[in-house]
């Protein structure tokens, strides 16, 4: 038995594929700084996302690092929007450049950062992942594949 943020650890397999390309798969696992005979087994990405979704409402978060993530990533959207889209709307390709203003003042709720935090579950990255990890509070155990809050 091990608890999540500290004492599980991410493996990063690759495997190549027959005609050319590799996949890759990513597994958590016991650290084994506790117990260095710990014979968990190990539990795939998307299991450990499918659990961590299962429990998003009564995951603790710390609010002021959630919301820093949060902000940088509104932040560099609005950059890009400003980059990009900007050229396209005033090219007419765009209709509604206006809706997506960028707003004065981002008051972040724990709402907000829970749909954000999916929204990192679903789509994002293995290191935008690993990131947004690092903001629960909760401790959670896993046991025989299975993720429990303590």
């Amino acid at each position: 038995m091990w608890v999540l943020r500290g004492y599980v650890t991410a493996e990063q397999k690759y495997r190549k594929l027959k005609y050319g390309g590799f996949t890759k798969h990513v597994y958590y696992h016991c650290g084994r700084s506790v117990n260095y005979e710990c014979d968990e087994p190990y539990i795939t990405e998307e299991d450990m996302i499918r659990q961590l979704i299962a429990h998003i409402n009564d995951i603790q978060i710390n609010m002021h690092l959630a919301s820093k993530k949060l902000l940088e990533d509104i932040e560099k959207f609005h950059t890009l929007r400003e980059h990009v889209l900007r050229e396209e709307y005033l090219e007419g390709n765009l209709n509604q450049f206006d809706q997506l203003d960028y707003p004065d003042k981002t008051v972040i709720t724990e709402r907000m950062i829970k749909a954000y935090m999916l929204h990192v579950f679903i789509v994002g990255t293995y290191d935008e992942r690993e990131s947004i990890l690092g903001v629960i509070k909760t401790k959670f155990i896993l046991h025989n594949r299975e993720l429990r809050i303590k």
